[in-house]
């Protein structure tokens, strides 16, 4: 048996798209969209889909359509553990500005992997000077709209209550570029030489709240999918977080072979949730509509192919990257070739890393290890018993993928139909075109 792990934002992300909560406006409805799709690949290639409840033992209600998950449950004891054993191992992700730019590995390289490049700059309102973010737009995507989708995304985890009982404060490290630390203390000088006290602006201030909430919730959902033996679905912007500063700290010492197991790509996969919009038309809801498609012979082939070679990875010496991509990649060409909505458009990519499971459990720091089990709400369902030794993480390219929906903009409106949008974001949702583009439209 496979088990996956789904994350609290991809959740909520799939409540918005299925109408059961209010949704967002049309920058942030791109997040969600991907979400979902992690949501319903999910459902299509694991045998169970669990998530974490928020607290103790009380158990929250999440309407008729996520009635086939499996709720982890947690006494209050273990339930502190958890978050403890998430905030140690936090710690070590510690944002740097140096000269106004990030210098550490790992707040640097998430960047970097977005196509984003943040710049921190002193902005004079008053007799203040405040630390400002500014995104630079990247020569090879200059479109704005972009950035907006993305910011929105980290932005959101201050709006995710769960999770965050003691969360600790991490202030960034902020240096200017002679190398100076800026404190509470540190002055900038003006055009007229007069020195003025310094302070972090709103935004800076959202943007490193929300990359510390980001970099808690990644952990804590990490740690506990080590536990269950589950491969670990997040949400689309935490996927491109942890790559880059999980592999860095817990990872960076162990070599590709034994107990880190190597990384599977898969080329192209459909875009599944706009399949179903367009063909299923989704009238109980996308979550139902996965769980019918997953009875089709492809996807139990699929299944049948991951749960086999997930049986043979616990072999120490297994090497099966070549095989596995090789096998996995061929069959979804059939899947591309059955469920993409048409033949130029439709596709994203992904890719799949097994961790070796006792090693990797006996080498990660120290200070994220902890004693308790964890147990799904169905008590035949024992991780103690589950055989397998190992547990894998599903990558995605955020950046790659949001400029992909971008050329399927004709399938938004179907895929979005069920969102019941917040009263204050209906105007916002009205789109922008370019003039003479798409098709004619009836002037009233």
């Amino acid at each position: 048996m496979r088990y996956a792990l789904i994350d609290d934002a991809t959740l909520e992300s799939a409540k918005r798209m299925e109408g059961i909560i209010p949704g967002n406006n049309t920058v942030e409805v791109a997040g969600d969209i991907l979400a979902l799709e992690n949501l319903i690949q999910a459902i299509l290639f694991c045998d169970e889909i669990f998530y974490l409840e928020l607290k103790g033992n009380k158990k929250k209600s999440n309407g008729k359509a996520f009635e086939g998950f499996r709720q982890v449950c947690l006494n209050d004891d273990a339930y502190s553990e958890l978050l403890d054993a998430a905030n140690k191992m936090t710690d070590n992700y510690l944002p740097c500005i140096e000269g106004g730019l990030f210098t550490d590995d790992c707040f640097k390289s998430f960047f970097r992997s977005l196509d984003m490049e943040i710049r921190f700059v002193w902005e004079k309102k008053g007799d203040i000077f405040y630390l400002t973010p500014r995104i630079i737009r990247s020569s090879s995507y200059v479109n704005g709209l972009l950035y907006r989708k993305l910011l929105s995304m980290i932005l959101n985890e201050l709006t995710d209550k769960s999770f965050l009982t003691q969360v600790d404060p991490r202030p960034p490290l902020l240096y200017d570029s002679e190398g100076q630390i800026i404190n509470n203390c540190y002055q900038v000088m003006d055009k007229s030489g007069k020195y003025l006290p310094s302070e972090l602006s709103p935004q800076a201030e959202a943007l490193f709240k929300a990359a510390n909430y980001m970099a808690y919730r990644c952990n804590l959902h990490l740690l506990a999918a080590r536990e269950l033996k589950a491969d670990l679905v997040l949400s689309p912007i935490r996927t491109s977080f942890q790559r880059c500063c999980y592999n860095h700290f817990c990872l960076g010492n162990l070599d590709s072979g034994g107990s880190i197991r190597p990384e599977v790509t898969i080329r192209e996969i459909p875009m599944f949730t706009f399949w179903i919009a367009e063909h299923m038309k989704a009238d109980s809801g996308f979550i139902k509509a996965a769980y019918e498609l997953r009875e089709e012979s492809e996807f139990k082939s699929i299944r049948r192919f991951l749960n086999d070679q997930s049986n043979k990875a616990d072999s120490s010496a297994y090497d099966g990257k070549p095989g596995m991509e090789a096998g996995l990649n061929g069959q979804f060409e059939q899947l591309v070739k059955k469920f993409r909505v048409s033949p130029e458009k439709g596709v994203a990519s992904a890719s799949f890393q097994m961790i070796g499971y006792p090693e990797t459990h006996a080498r990660l720091p120290e200070l994220s290890k902890f004693s308790f089990g964890l147990r799904p709400q169905q008590p035949e369902i024992d991780p103690a018993k589950n055989d397998r030794r190992h547990f894998g993480v599903i990558y995605r390219a955020v950046h790659d993928d949001l400029i992909r929906m971008d050329e399927m903009n004709e399938y938004f409106d179907t895929a979005t139909v069920r969102i019941k949008y917040k009263a204050d974001d209906v105007l916002q949702n009205i789109k922008v075109e370019t003039k003479g583009s798409g098709a004619p439209h009836t002037r009233v």
